[in-house]
């Protein structure tokens, strides 16, 4: 009974083959880039307040992945999915950071997602599987564009929103992130008060 059970499992991993996918690297066109915090990659950006309090934001890396060869369809991994990402992020300090992340996926049945992530330390906004189409993705964003925003006594149009769904172990008082397509971070709620994006 024992040497039947052994060769059906030595049967089974044999019969699992292991192919070689190429799966390409993260599309720099993709619309979605477009939303990102940080649309042109500045050493530094500097956001202010009515009372001159200064935060400055330093450049912490910009990456994009590369192409790769997935290995796969075996008994270890027998999913043939890609994965591809890009992440951004600019620091404070050692303690508080702003970064996106976006995943793209095209799974073995061909459909291709995408998910973005925005966050500040732990805190975080995510708009998660998204077909990824440059229409499907424009619409995405235009239903959560406001035509007109009023926040602390600033009047902002066209812009995203997002509020932050914050993580407990996240002391950096800041719970609003405001983002405009095609310029980023635009204006962000620290404690009560709005910081505007110096020109």
């Amino acid at each position: 009974m024992k040497k039947t059970i052994y060769f059906l499992a030595i049967l089974t991993i044999i019969s699992c083959e292991v192919i070689e996918i190429n799966c390409k690297e993260f599309d720099k066109s993709n619309v979605i880039l477009d939303y990102s915090m940080f649309q042109e990659e500045n050493d530094n950006y500097n956001f202010i307040n009515q009372q001159n309090d200064t935060v400055k934001l330093s450049s912490s890396g910009r990456y994009f992945s590369e192409s790769y060869i997935e290995r796969c369809g075996g008994f270890a991994d027998p999913n043939c999915d890609c994965f591809s990402s890009f992440e951004e992020i600019y620091r404070v300090n050692d303690s508080l950071f702003f970064r996106t992340q976006i995943t793209a996926s095209i799974l073995e049945d061909e459909s291709e997602f995408i998910d973005i992530d925005y966050s500040v330390n732990y805190s975080r906004y995510s708009e998660r599987r998204l077909i990824n189409n440059k229409e499907i993705i424009t619409n995405k964003f235009n239903e959560i564009t406001q035509e007109e925003l009023i926040l602390d006594n600033y009047k902002f149009t066209n812009v995203i929103e997002l509020n932050l769904i914050k993580h407990e172990r996240d002391n950096s008082l800041i719970n609003q992130l405001i983002i405009k397509k095609n310029e980023g971070l635009i204006a962000f709620m620290k404690d009560g008060k709005i910081y505007l994006k110096e020109k």
